[in-house]
């Protein structure tokens, strides 16, 4: 029994087994079996909601029985029962501390008691451990928070190293701090905190922190997170503190774990500072691999570094350069590298060439090649091949290569552009020497120049020149220019065949300027006190770009009086130059800059007053702007002997000089050049002028005379130009070959011009690179200013309007244009681009080709081409063309062409081709064209005339009505010295000169005209008239041009003016033609306002009419009405090629015409739908009927260059065939008119 009892209260908790005892074992109370809940004495935490109440482990109640108070409060209310339980759940959290429950039936209750108590959490340490960085007043403290009763705040106490902080921190209800207020000691410090909560919860923590910084420690080595199978990557770490010192003693070095210090090598440089190696002594097995390093300050403070690699399993891997070797030196800025790539794994995944990926190359069975074409730099270049496999191994090769440029060449003097006088103490010439124009007066001058890289040798103009012992340089000591214009080449070659050019242009003056005095005349007789003096002054040896106007000044001997004059636009005038009585010689000496001067004397005798005469009042010496009235009138008075006025005298006003014209202020205002006024009772008589369009000084010149009167007065105006409105390119500049890396044979030039085509002096042009690859340089324009890195620069227009640029080319062929632009200008007519094709210098054959043309488009036959200084010589095919097939030589090349051989009969009429003489470009190894046909006129033989005996001879050509030059006598000398001999002029169309004239239009006015024999000269010049063909007005000059094949240029010899009847243009007392060869009279007029242009000149079978717009066109002639010649009654079959040997784009359509002018009336008419054309297998379509013919050849997109012949035949005429090399550098050549 003792026993069972014993079991059955084990089986109880204490409380119940109180009930059980003070139940005596009987009537159990069913309270003895219950499970209270908390149990007795049970801490909770503070924030819990607990369910309060007992379960009945046996048995059963009357749910209305049980009842509960916790803490003394009934809660059966709010409590759950059921017939074995109660159970009381608070909604808020019970205050903090001890509780009491008493649970009861009715009868005695069950009570015991647990708590809820939570202590205040304490989080955030800080500082912990180690202080990262070197913070010697680290903030220390912490935050807590409390969930039950709260943190008593008073009772917060923070202790470091012992000594209680608390009252130096600062602290709230949820953390404190404190900062030290002086450094602290580099040791460990230990920090202890106590917070307790409003329950008297206490919550204590204590950690240590080291103060003082910790060690850097960095690994150098290993720095491959993969080494290949094998490998013994070296460690490689240094270490070091900001203040205090290391510990030696606590360096450890790990691999894999395994302390491996004692086989590594540790070097201690000061106390601060030390570094450790180790390198394995065995290979590495396979896999992953960590090296670990801890180094601790003196104050424990620990620093370490990690560095974790792989070992790669055992592998084969293969990168090598196939082409080119390494170590060479590569001569073109583009080479093709091949590499070859391999593994143990198969193919790289990837070949990278410089970084790009490189392309699968052609290899044998089992390689794997790759390959890239990259884009070297001049010297040393270290080109990359790098090869990943699949794995993602990789392997590096570096190839050194050596970029060799082609040297590139400066000539360092002369200088560009350079105007060239006689040598001061040398033989030979003095200033003025070459005043005939011989051109033989030669000028020597020191060529020198330098280059980039070495070079072999260098050829000026074909001549051999010194190359410097370093091969940087070259020099020609004593190289000769001719008088005029130098074309100067200089063409190196180097070790490797490369070559390399450089051209300038050097002007050589030796000529004294031209003189022409126009007023006073000779031996002229006047009453006034003084003078004007004006007339014309042509340097005509000048240099083209860049030239000062001459210096004009008069002496008069009676008096030593000198005056200068004011001198531009090759005019000059000197003011009221003072004269004494009686007789008066004026020197007028005009001098250049270099010294060359030349003197005319003309004779004045002053006469005293006093005979009835016209005094000049006022308005001399004015100026206005072309288009502009003068500011004063032009006032006269008429005197008697005792210098009274005379009333109602009529006053002849009359513009003797200049395009000028007048208004009466006392008439209708009807403009005039002649014009009779009355004078008034006073004897004034008066106009109102407004000077013509030419600019000069004096450019203008109005007489004012009576009857019966001793002399007259001549009014001086000068018209000055206006603003530059439109450019044009100047000379034959506009299109070009130029070598890589080179510059233009010759420089580029626009001319700036007004509204009425003067040239404008100081105008700034914008030259600039708008397709290609070009730049200008510090000296590609004198004077000039580069902007825009190089692709633009600003020049300045000099006397002559000209302004002038030689750009260089870069390493890339291709199109070049240049384009020149008025800055803040709208041009009525803008400079069309300069068009250079660009072809890369190479060391292959150099040939060279064209086509020689009667001028009207009709190829010729046997005509012998030489280049000079070489033994080269070709004749030209039926076609017109020729060839030179190697050993041109590179550089500015003499290209002479000579038809005197070709001879022919039209009927009675003997005629032959002339000989010509060019200066082109040529770049080596290239197939080079001439960029223009050569235009040959035939020369009438059997037309020519004796002259030079004691009559003058006039001379004229058929067909050209108004047109005479007449050859005075006694003033002809023949090349071979002969003063008589046959003269011939024959004419030459204005558009196809064999050289291009001056200015901007690139054709004469009207016509020009060829003189031969060639070089036959005349003292005084020929006197030349031509008919006024483009309208120009009265008194209106043009100059008049004369080739000079000695100086090889065009030369300003003077001018014409046109008559008072507008219909013809006589040159000028004093001037025209002095040497024979080709000329012409100016450029034609600039086009009008009216949007129509200037009026076409119409041929024999037209006549001008006008088009729907107003605009003048030319119209067929009407035969049986209208007189026109028998030719014109029906079409010809007709040709005249305009694309003739042209370079052009593959796959651009290109029109043909078949026009040729009738040569005289026994040519057969035949008519348009008669001429047939045939092309070869590149054309489409191949063939076609009619006057024009549309053909495309080739297909666009190829790469191919070819020639193709296209052939018009007629029905009643033979074939003319036409030869036109069409090649793949898109650039368009059209030869018309």
């Amino acid at each position: 029994m003792f026993l069972m009892l014993t079991f059955l209260v084990s089986l109880v908790s204490p409380v119940r087994a109180e009930l059980l005892f003070q139940s005596g074992f009987e009537a159990l109370d069913p309270l003895t079996f219950a499970v209270p809940t908390p149990s007795s004495d049970e801490v909770l935490p503070a924030n819990v909601l607990p369910s309060i109440g007992v379960s009945l482990s046996q048995g059963s109640v009357d749910p209305a029985r049980w009842r509960i108070r916790i803490d003394g409060v009934d809660q059966i209310a709010a409590s759950q029962v059921t017939p074995t339980s109660v159970r009381f759940t608070p909604v808020l959290p019970l205050s903090e501390g001890l509780h009491q429950v008493e649970v009861s039936l009715g009868g005695t209750p069950l009570v015991w008691s647990f708590a809820t108590r939570t202590v205040p959490t304490i989080t955030n340490l800080t500082p912990f451990d180690d202080i990262g960085g070197d913070l010697p007043r680290p903030t220390i403290g912490a935050d807590f928070s409390d969930i039950g009763a709260g943190v008593d705040p008073s009772r917060i106490r923070l202790l470091l190293d012992g000594a209680d902080v608390t009252s130096a921190a600062t602290s709230t209800a949820s953390n404190i701090r404190f900062m030290p207020t002086t450094d602290l000691s580099d040791i460990e410090h230990v920090v202890r905190l106590s917070v307790f909560d409003l329950a008297d919860n206490e919550s204590v923590h204590e950690w240590t922190f080291r103060s003082g910084p910790e060690p850097t420690v960095m690994f150098q080595t290993p720095t491959a997170d993969l080494f290949p199978f094998g490998a013994t990557p070296e460690a490689r770490a240094t270490f070091s503190v900001s203040r205090g010192a290391i510990d030696s003693s606590s360096i450890r070095l790990f691999l894999d774990n395994v302390d491996v210090t004692g086989e590594a090598t540790v070097v201690m440089d000061t106390a601060t500072s030390g570094s450790i190696s180790f390198v394995p002594s065995a290979p590495l097995a396979t896999g992953a691999h960590q090296m670990h390093l801890e180094v601790a300050a003196a104050s424990g403070a620990l620093g370490f570094a990690v560095r974790s690699f792989d070992v790669d399993q055992q592998r084969t891997y293969a990168l090598d350069v196939v082409s080119p070797a390494a170590n060479s030196t590569a001569l073109g800025p583009e080479t093709t590298v091949i590499a070859r790539a391999s593994s143990s794994l198969g193919a790289p995944r990837v070949v990278s060439i410089n970084g790009i990926a490189a392309s699968q190359a052609e290899a044998a069975a089992g390689e794997f090649r790759y390959q890239r074409t990259i884009t070297l730099q001049p010297g040393a270049n270290s080109i990359v091949i790098e090869a990943t496999f699949p794995d993602g191994a990789q392997r590096l090769q570096t190839l050194p290569l050596t970029f060799a440029p082609a040297p590139v060449l400066t000539i360092t003097a002369p200088v560009d552009l350079a105007i060239l006088g006689p040598v001061a103490g040398a033989p030979g010439a003095l200033p003025g020497d070459a005043r005939d124009l011989t051109g033989s007066v030669q000028r020597a001058v020191a060529v020198t120049g330098t280059s980039t890289a070495p070079i072999q040798s260098v050829q000026i103009n074909q001549q051999a020149a010194q190359v410097t012992p370093d091969g940087l340089g070259f020099v020609f000591p004593v190289f000769f220019l001719h008088e005029g214009t130098n074309l100067i080449s200089a063409v190196a070659t180097d070790i490797h065949g490369r070559s390399a050019s450089a051209q300038i242009t050097v002007y050589v003056d030796q000529t004294a300027p031209i003189l022409t005095v126009e007023s006073p005349a000779p031996d002229q007789t006047t009453s006034q006190q003084t003078i004007d003096i004006r007339g014309l002054v042509n340097d005509a040896v000048e240099g083209r770009v860049g030239a000062s106007t001459p210096i004009v000044r008069i002496t008069n001997t009676a008096n030593a009086e000198t005056r200068e004059a004011v001198a531009a636009h090759l005019g000059f005038l000197a003011k009221a130059v003072p004269l004494e009585v009686g007789r008066n010689e004026l020197q007028i000496t005009a001098r250049d800059s270099l010294g060359n001067e030349r003197t005319r004397t003309v004779t004045v005798s002053r006469i005293a007053v006093g005979a009835r005469r016209v005094l000049m009042v006022s308005g001399n010496g004015q100026s206005a702007n072309t288009g502009a009235q003068l500011e004063q009138p032009l006032i006269v008075q008429a005197v008697d002997s005792a210098g009274d006025p005379l009333p109602n005298l009529p006053i002849q006003f009359d513009v003797v000089r200049g395009s000028g014209t007048m208004v009466s202020s006392t008439q209708p205002p009807t403009t005039a050049r002649h014009l009779v006024v009355q004078t008034n009772e006073e004897g004034f008589a008066q106009v109102l002028f407004q000077p013509g369009v030419d600019v000069r000084p004096g450019s203008d010149a109005v007489r004012a005379r009576a009857l019966d009167m001793v002399e007259d007065v001549v009014f001086i105006a000068s018209a000055s130009p206006n603003e530059a409105v439109r450019l044009g390119i100047f000379g034959s500049s506009g299109t070009q070959y130029v070598a890589t890396a080179s510059t233009p044979v010759e420089a580029l030039m626009v001319q700036a011009l007004d509204t009425h085509g003067n040239p404008v002096e100081d105008t700034p042009v914008n030259f600039e690179v708008i397709e290609g690859d070009a730049r200008f340089e510090s000296n590609s324009s004198p004077g000039g200013v580069v902007s825009d890195q190089g692709r633009a620069v600003t020049s300045t227009t000099d006397q002559h309007g000209v302004a002038a640029v030689r750009p260089t080319m870069g390493g890339t062929p291709g199109r070049v244009r240049i384009g020149a632009s008025l800055p803040g200008v709208a041009p009525t007519v803008r400079s069309p681009p300069f068009q250079l094709d660009v072809l890369a210098a190479s060391a292959g054959a150099t040939d060279m080709s064209g086509v020689v043309m009667y001028h009207n488009g009709t190829p010729i036959e046997g005509v012998r081409l030489s280049i000079d200084r070489t033994p080269l010589s070709v004749l030209s095919d039926e076609s017109g063309y020729f060839r030179f097939d190697d050993q041109v030589p590179a550089g500015k090349i003499d290209l002479f062409v000579d038809g005197r051989s070709v001879r022919f009969t039209r009927g009675t009429a003997n005629f032959e081709y002339p000989a010509l003489h060019f200066e082109t470009a040529v770049v080596a190894g290239q197939e080079n064209q001439l960029p223009h046909p050569v235009y040959l006129p035939p020369v009438e033989t059997s037309r020519s005339m004796i002259v030079g005996g004691d009559e003058d001879v006039v001379l004229s050509i058929p067909g050209q009505e108004g047109f005479e030059m007449r050859v005075f006598a006694n003033s002809v000398t023949f090349p071979d010295g002969s003063r008589t001999g046959p003269l011939v002029v024959s004419a030459v169309h204005a558009d196809r000169l064999p050289m291009v004239p001056p200015g901007t239009a690139g054709q004469f006015a009207g016509m020009g005209w060829t003189i031969q024999p060639t070089n036959t000269r005349f003292d005084p010049p020929i006197e030349v008239r031509m008919a006024n063909t483009t309208g120009l007005a009265r008194g209106r000059t043009v100059p008049i041009f004369q080739w000079d094949h000695d100086l090889a240029a065009f030369l300003p010899m003077g001018q014409g003016t046109v008559g008072e009847d507008g219909a013809q243009i006589v040159s000028d007392p004093g001037t025209g033609i002095s040497k024979a060869g080709w000329g012409g009279g100016g450029p034609p007029p600039p086009p009008d306002n009216t949007g129509c242009g200037s009026a076409p000149q119409c041929t024999e079978c037209e006549e001008p009419g006008t088009d729907a717009n107003g605009c003048a066109i030319c119209v067929p002639r009407e035969p049986s009405s209208r007189g026109a010649p028998k030719m014109c009654l029906a079409p010809k079959c007709r040709f005249d090629s305009i694309d003739v040997k042209c370079v052009a784009e593959i796959g651009v359509a290109k029109t043909y015409n078949a026009i040729l002018p009738p040569e005289g009336p026994d040519d057969p008419p035949n008519k348009p739908d008669e001429i047939t054309w045939s092309v070869g297998q590149n054309g489409s379509p191949t063939s076609g009927t009619g006057a024009q013919f549309t053909v495309t050849l080739g297909v666009a997109g190829t790469i191919t260059q070819f020639q193709e012949t296209i052939a018009a035949v007629c029905a009643v005429m033979p074939a003319h065939a036409r030869t036109s090399k069409w090649m793949r550098r898109a650039v368009v050549r059209r030869w018309s008119r």
